[in-house]
This record gives structure tokens, sequence and C-alpha cells, in this order.
């Protein structure tokens, strides 16, 4: 039969043992690379590299097995001169141009892909919102009687806007994302409408700026004010931060506070913004420990944004049935690693007499210990099992974390995760 014939002639010029071989070896190579990753901080995208070039090259593994994985010496044909040549220039285009055309994008979340990565950003001073910072400042103006909260003039407000856009610009340059200060009178009318609409009910006010504005990823509102004396004579400036995720009108952050200059409250706010943004970009990636030397920890950051003073929360990540990569060959060895973390707390706090905390270790460690057919969690990270962390040093691919603080019970430990607090 016509189907029988042409296996036989496949099995005959070896195209299925040539294939599985190539197969074997691409597969041993991506393996490799993604050890140099984790182990030595290679570029991320390397892997995916390596994939496009295997599959983009197997129509000239599977042209050259067919001509050639007979026995014997066979000619070059025409389809061969012809379709080699094109494959591998091909591959080589992508290659080339792959990165302007932003192909090796690979620090983007796939759920991200589809929302806008633009942070919009709102600095206003309305008379009618006062009543938002006045809490942050109701402690000095106690103090200083007769002082009271007045608005910034246009005048400051442009230059405030003007030189955070700036310093954000610079700040945030080749990050991949799109920095948009509200600067046209328009625009800003519009949100200053409709604060005054809608107040304090920041999830209708964010939905409403997330609509008019195309979706941005994040929008941030900053209030600033002056604190004044009875004489006129500037006191104090004062200013709150909130930032709501727009996607979901999760409160991302809220901070604020009072300085004494101009100046100061200019840096504070850009601290301010700098940190929503940052927590916005880090939200769904994690970092991992690759080394520890005394108190401090080697990370690698794998698509977080860190600077230097950052705080960061290192955990415990356990699996019934991940293989952790740190030498075990036992498929369970995280899920015994889990229950000796929970019998070393255990021990420590039942030394101590923490009834409270024995109470809590027993139970876990009898339902890991009892549980003979690997049904609980998948994955799971507990508070319990936490550390805090400090960024001292960010160079390229390698950052070094000082460890703070971390329960008696606990032991930073290579491949631990590591989060933005």
């Amino acid at each position: 039969m016509p189907k029988q014939s042409l296996i036989k002639k496949l099995l005959e010029r070896r195209i299925p043992q040539i294939l599985g071989s190539y197969l074997v070896a691409g597969t041993s190579l991506i393996l490799f690379i993604e050890y140099l990753i984790d182990k030595y901080q290679f570029p991320s995208h390397y892997a995916t590299l390596a994939l496009f070039a295997l599959i983009g090259i197997l129509p000239s593994v599977m042209i050259l097995s067919y001509f050639h994985g007979t026995p014997g010496k066979d000619e070059w044909t025409k389809v061969e001169k012809v379709g080699i040549p094109i494959n591998v220039l091909f591959i080589a285009g992508i290659l080339f141009f792959g990165d302007s055309l932003n192909i090796w994008e690979m620090d983007k979340n796939i759920s991200d892909k589809n929302i806008p990565n633009v942070h919009l950003i709102y600095i206003g001073s309305l008379e009618e919102d006062q009543y938002i910072v006045h809490s942050r400042a109701e402690k000095y103006l106690s103090k200083n009687e007769g002082s009271e909260i007045f608005s910034l003039d246009e005048l400051e407000l442009k230059n405030l806007r003007s030189d955070i856009e700036s310093e954000l610009y610079s700040e945030f340059y080749n990050r991949n994302l799109t920095i948009k200060v509200l600067k046209n009178d328009e625009e800003i009318r519009y949100v200053n409408n409709s604060i005054k609409k809608h107040g304090e009910k920041m999830k209708t006010l964010a939905g409403i700026i997330y609509k008019f504005f195309d979706q941005p990823k994040q929008i941030i509102f900053i209030r600033v004010y002056v604190i004044k004396s009875i004489q006129g004579e500037i006191l104090q400036y004062v200013y709150d931060i909130f930032g709501a995720l727009g996607d979901g009108w999760r409160n991302a952050m809220r901070v604020g506070g009072i300085q004494e200059t101009v100046q100061k409250i200019e840096s504070s706010i850009l601290e301010g913004i700098i940190r929503q943004i940052i927590w916005v970009k880090n939200k769904n990636v994690t970092g991992k420990v690759i080394n520890i030397e005394g108190n401090y920890v080697y990370i690698n950051p794998r698509g977080l944004i860190l600077k230097n003073n950052m705080n960061l929360t290192g955990y415990r990540k356990w699996s019934h049935n991940d293989n952790d990569g740190d030498g075990f060959t036992d498929k369970d060895s995280s899920y015994y690693k889990w229950i000796n973390d929970v019998k070393e707390a255990l021990d420590y706090v039942k030394s101590v007499d923490d009834y409270d905390k024995i109470e809590f270790f027993q139970k876990k460690y009898d339902r890991l210990t009892s549980d003979s057919l690997r049904s609980v969690g998948k994955g799971e990270s507990w508070s319990s099992h936490n550390y805090s962390l400090k960024v001292i040093s960010v160079k390229d691919s390698m950052v070094i974390a000082e460890l703070i603080e971390a329960p008696p019970w606990v032991e930073v430990n290579i491949g631990d995760g590591v989060r933005v607090k």
C-alpha cells in the first residue's frame, strides 16, 4: 500500500531516528540553558531564543535527513540549495530584528498583554478636596493655632507636574511602561469635576477615570496643599497619594506626609509615585534566592524591578510533588522538606512554651504527616515562614539584600521565593 511504502521509505532514510536524536539533543540544550539562567543569572530570554532557533532550523534538518539519511554519498539537490539558505536567513532575520520588534519581551505577564501599560498620574489641589489631606496635617494644625490649609496656585501646580514628569521619565527610561502626567487643561478639568462630584468614593472615581482615559493600567491621584500661618507665611506642605489598579479598582497603596519646603514635598511625592509604579510592576513577579553569605542574600530578580533600600519579603514555598532543583531526586523531596520545616518550628515553640503557636504548628504537622496521598496543597506558602530583607545593591541581574528579621525557626534557603513587601 502507498502508506506502507512511504513509511518504509522514511525508515530507510532514517528520518524518525534523526529527528528523534535532534529533539533529544535540543531538549537537553534548552534544559542546560535553563540551568545557566537559574544558577548563573543568564538573561531569562536565552531559553526562548534557543527554543525558537531549534524549531526554526527544523525544516533544514528534515530536508537534510530526507536527502542524506541513507548510507552512502548523495549529491546536493535544488531543494537543499534553495531551501536551507532561505531557512537560515529567516532565522537570522528574526534573531537580528526580534528585539526591535519586541518579540523577545519575556518579562511581561501574559495577563498584561491586553492591558495598556500606562501609568496615569493626576496632581491637583482642589479646595473642595482638602478634607482628604486634613487628617495627615491635623496634629500639626492643632499645635500651630491659627494655621490653615490652602490650595496651591496654578503656577506651583504646573511646575510640580513638569518637574515630576521629567524625573519619572528619567527613572523609568527604557522600562517598558508609559508615564502620563496629566497637564492638559481639559484633562485636568475633567478629573477635577469628577472629584467634585464623587469625592472620596474612590472606586467610582477610579472607574470613571479608567474609562475616560482609555483604560490605563494604573491611576495615581496626588493631592498637595500648603499650610500657612495667620500672617500668610508658608509653614508646611502636605500631600496624599492614592494608587488604584485600573483593571480592578483595587487600592494599590496609599501614602502621604508633611514637609517643610516645596523641594522636599516634590521629592516625597516623586518617591511615593515610584513606589506605587514599582509595586504594580512587581505585583505578579517573584525573585529567587541563589546564594547566602551570612546575613547577605543573593537574589536572581527574574523580572522584579528593584532599587536600593527597598523592603522585600523572602518566603518558603512547598509542594507535595515538585522537585525544586536543589539536588534531590525524589519527586516528593519538597514535601518532606515541608514536613521538616514545620517540625523545626514546632520543636522551637515547644522549647519556649509558646502555647498559641504550639497549637498552630501541631495541627499543621499532624495534617502533613497523616496525608499519605499527598492531597494537601500543591503549592503553599505560609506567613509563619516569611522573613524580611532590605536591598543594599542592585547590579544588572544580581541583587544583594540584607536579612533584617526572621522568625527563630526560619533559616534562609537557596531556592526561596522573594517578592516586594
